[in-house]
């Protein structure tokens, strides 16, 4: 509902309950006014929508609904992450995957009830945690095609170590929320590009020697 129409009827009872009070009922003008006053400020708080952001009930903003769905699409791109937990054969880096998956938990966990560190996290949530699925997505299909030996293990080394970033990013993100001193992290990572860009690549190589 929007706010015009919240507004016309928290107006609209407003004046019914003021013109009954004080035509019908015979109430005093004292009394009608408050009366009348308490209806109109009472809808326009009961028909505001309230939703959740995280665990937290908060006003319906458009700031506050960006946040909720950032949040919301963060616990699922952690969700996609635990995925790969299983569909990855190579035990190092499903390893990596566990590690990352619990500390990305902890983070959740923190910012479900800290509503204020959600917007100073936007750049953590909204390009490690793509990045991370980028990666891990490109490693998985890569290993369902078979690639041959020694391109796997270029494509191992490159995977593990980028892994071992995003670990320590991950890490350190959880930790600045303890010590209040948020990290913005508002770079991109040079090591994670080529990650991705290196296992397109060999996706595509793979897909035109077919």
């Amino acid at each position: 509902m929007s706010a015009t129409k919240r507004m016309i009827i928290a107006i609209g009872v407003s004046l019914t309950s003021f013109l009954l009070g004080l035509l019908v009922l015979k109430w005093p003008i004292w009394l009608v006014m408050p009366v009348a006053l308490g209806f109109y400020f009472g809808l326009s708080y009961i028909l505001t929508p309230q939703f959740k952001v995280a665990d937290v009930m908060a006003e319906h903003t458009a700031l506050n609904e960006e946040l909720n769905q950032l949040y919301l699409d963060s616990r699922q791109r952690l969700e996609q992450i635990a995925t790969y937990q299983t569909a990855i054969e190579h035990e190092a880096i499903r390893q990596q995957i566990e590690q990352i998956h619990a500390v990305g938990q902890d983070i959740l966990t923190h910012l479900s009830s800290h509503l204020q560190d959600l917007s100073s996290s936007r750049h953590f949530l909204e390009y490690y945690l793509p990045k991370t699925l980028s990666v891990l997505d490109n490693y998985n299909k890569l290993e369902d095609i078979h690639l041959s030996a020694d391109k796997m293990v270029k494509v191992n080394d490159r995977t593990q170590r980028s892994l071992t970033l995003l670990s320590q990013i991950y890490q350190q993100q959880r930790d600045d929320y303890y010590q209040n001193t948020v990290s913005q992290l508002e770079v991109t990572n040079e090591l994670l590009e080529k990650t991705v860009t290196f296992g397109r690549d060999m996706i595509q190589q793979e897909d035109s020697t077919k």
